[in-house]
């Protein structure tokens, strides 16, 4: 449960930057939602690639993904 725990996290400040960025930047939600939806993908991807010896790696890519 510990090791599931940043993940959460990172939602968290991934919407309050969505959502400031949206106040400071009013007519920007398409681009501002392509920006950060990167950082999930890049999760999604490292997940698939890279090696199940390389734990630390896949344990990161889970945070980012989630």
């Amino acid at each position: 449960m510990l090791v599931g725990l940043p993940g959460p996290g990172l939602q968290m400040l991934t919407i309050w930057l969505g959502v400031l960025a949206c106040k400071i930047f009013p007519n920007s939600r398409g681009i501002i939602q392509t920006i950060l939806i990167i950082a999930p993908l890049s999760g999604v991807i490292i997940l698939q690639t890279v090696d199940y010896k390389h734990k630390w790696a896949l344990t990161g890519a889970y945070w980012l993904g989630k």
